[in-house]
């Protein structure tokens, strides 16, 4: 059969560039592939960190609402009977922090990481069990992670093993708290570093009568308290929560 006139086929150069410019697009279309995942993967982290922290504000909003202005019980044995009373000068808080009042709470609580400690009202019953609505609570911060502890409160020793302990929230590089007492304007230098705070036997104390006052306001619960939290992931995030059991 006759060739026709004017038919031919493609030669090698162009052949190599067609190849070139197939391969050039595959290698962009993949890179901009793997760049969108990478950008969709760490959007989902973002978003599920986000929605864990939601579920910590809840949960601290519903207990700090609820906290009882309950005193720290004093059970008839233990070390933490002496502990508290004896290097508390205001006596026994209804509030600790990490070092509040000039005490290490985690040592007291022998919970590495403690930095919350109180008693809460309200704890839902639905099976109707033997106890009590009262429920004490620890908030921890150990290797990264927050974790919420609870018992029920039988007025037992502080250092009891809790009853169960929750999970909260990964990444999170620093945890801290401010606390605002009662009748004081929200202003910077009103708020406390830790609860309670020391008050009595400072230099440049206040007088008597004033301090006697301060130390039995400690005693109670804050009106406020300020939670700031840092994460690697959404870097730092702080809510302040109003206190409805405070006087």
């Amino acid at each position: 059969m006759p060739v026709m006139m004017g038919q031919r086929g493609f030669t090698l150069i162009e052949l190599l560039i067609a190849m070139a410019l197939t391969v050039l697009i595959g290698a962009m279309s993949y890179r901009f592939l793997d760049t969108a995942m990478a950008v969709s993967e760490q959007g989902s982290e973002v978003l599920q960190q986000i929605n864990e922290l939601e579920r910590v504000w809840l949960l601290l909003a519903a207990d700090l609402q609820q906290a009882s202005p309950r005193l720290a019980a004093k059970p008839a044995t233990g070390l933490d009977a002496l502990a508290v009373t004896d290097f508390l000068p205001q006596g026994r808080p209804a509030m600790l922090s990490q070092a509040g009042g000039g005490l290490f709470l985690p040592s007291i609580l022998q919970r590495p990481g403690a930095q919350l400690w109180f008693v809460r009202t309200g704890w839902s019953n639905p099976l109707q069990q033997q106890r009590s609505e009262l429920q004490r609570l620890a908030y921890r911060l150990v290797d990264g992670e927050l974790y919420r502890d609870y018992w029920p409160e039988r007025n037992q020793s502080l250092s009891e093993t809790p009853a169960g302990s929750l999970r909260l929230l990964q990444d999170v590089e620093a945890l801290s708290l401010r606390f605002l007492p009662v009748g004081a304007l929200p202003v910077a230098d009103a708020w406390s570093q830790e609860w309670p705070p020391v008050l009595s036997g400072r230099e440049g104390a206040a007088p008597p009568e004033e301090s006697q006052a301060a130390d039995e306001l400690a005693l109670r619960l804050p009106a406020a308290v300020e939670v700031q939290l840092q994460t690697g992931t959404l870097g730092v995030v702080s809510r302040v929560f109003l206190l409805a059991g405070s006087p």
